[in-house]
C-alpha cells in the first residue's frame, strides 16, 4: 500500500474475480499481496482536474484508483494544432515525455523501461495526422505483470489518449510457500469443467500425465475485488489437451486466483 502513502493510494484494469480455494497458510508476509485501494471523491476529483490541466488535449481521464484510463465519456477537448507529419521516432519520444510528466497517474518510475509492440500512423488529413501505440506489459526484473499495458493516441504531436497503468510498488516475496512442484501437485485430481455453445458442461479430471505436460511461468496477477486491487505473485500453469486449463496459483497463499479454459467447445 505505498501509493496509499504517497496519494492515498492507487489500475486500470478489471479483472474477472473467481472464487479462491484457500489452502490455511500461517507463513502470509506482512503487506503481501501489495494493495491499491480507490481513492476518495475528494482526491479523485483533485487528482483529474489536475491531471486535465497539465493535458489539455487529453480525451481520457483517471480510474478510480487515479490511473490514466476511462472515465465515462471522452472529455471535450480541442484538437492539437497541425505541425506537419511525427515520425514515429518523435511519436515514442512524445509519449515517454508525457509519461514522465505524468508519473503519477501511469504508475511509470522510468520512461525509458516503456517497450513499444504496435504502432499504427494515420496519414495526415484535414490538418489532423495521428499515431497509435501499445506497449508490452510490465516487467519486475523478468517477471511479466498481467495485463498492464498502455494504449497511447498522438495527434499533431501531442498526447491525446492513455490508458492504461504500471504498478510503481509491487511487493515479491523473498521466499514462497508453494514451490512449482507443490503447486502443480495439490492440482493432480481436480476436476474441470468446459463448457460448449449449446450449454453442455462436460468435466475432465486433472492427472499426473496433464501435470507432466504443463508449463509454467512466474506471473503476478492484478485482481480486482471489493474496491482494491490486489497483485498476486502466481504460478501460471498452463496444462495442455485433453485438460486445456489455465491456472494462476498464488505462490504465497496456495490459493487459485483465476482459472479459465484455453480452448472453446462446440
Amino acid at each position: 500500500m505505498k501509493r496509499l502513502l504517497q496519494i492515498l493510494v492507487t489500475f486500470s484494469i478489471f479483472l474477472p474475480s473467481c472464487e479462491k480455494n484457500t489452502i490455511p497458510v500461517n507463513n502470509i508476509p506482512e503487506g503481501y499481496p501489495a494493495t491499491y485501494s480507490k481513492l476518495s471523491s475528494g482526491i479523485l476529483t483533485r487528482m483529474r482536474s489536475s491531471y486535465e490541466s497539465r493535458n489539455p488535449f487529453v480525451t481520457s481521464s483517471l480510474t478510480d484508483y487515479g490511473f490514466t484510463g476511462y472515465n465515462g465519456d471522452p472529455l471535450g477537448v480541442g484538437i492539437p494544432p497541425y505541425q506537419g507529419q511525427t515520425s514515429q521516432t518523435e511519436a515514442e519520444g512524445i509519449i515517454r515525455s508525457f509519461v514522465k510528466s505524468n508519473g503519477l497517474e501511469t504508475g511509470v518510475k522510468n520512461p525509458d523501461a516503456l517497450s513499444f509492440n504496435q504502432a499504427f500512423e494515420s496519414p495526415a488529413q484535414d490538418g489532423i495526422a495521428g499515431w497509435y501505440f501499445n506497449t508490452y506489459n510490465q516487467k519486475i526484473d523478468t517477471i511479466e505483470v498481467l495485463n498492464s499495458s498502455f494504449s497511447f493516441q498522438v495527434i499533431n504531436g501531442s498526447v491525446t489518449f492513455c490508458l492504461g497503468n504500471w504498478f510503481p510498488d509491487i511487493y515479491i516475496p523473498s521466499d514462497f510457500n508453494y514451490s512449482i512442484e507443490k503447486a502443480k501437485k495439490s492440482l493432480i485430481g481436480d476436476v474441470v469443467s468446459h463448457s460448449s455453445i449449446a450449454g453442455q458442461i462436460s468435466d475432465i479430471t486433472i492427472k499426473q500425465a496433464d501435470i507432466d505436460k504443463s508449463t509454467t511461468r512466474l506471473k503476478i496477477l492484478p485482481q480486482e475485488i471489493k474496491n482494491k486491487i490486489e497483485l498476486h505473485v502466481c504460478w501460471e500453469i498452463n496444462i495442455p489437451g485433453p485438460v486445456y486449463y489455465l491456472v494462476y496459483f498464488d505462490v504465497i497463499t496456495g490459493e487459485i486466483i483465476l482459472e479459465t479454459p484455453t480452448i472453446f467447445s462446440f
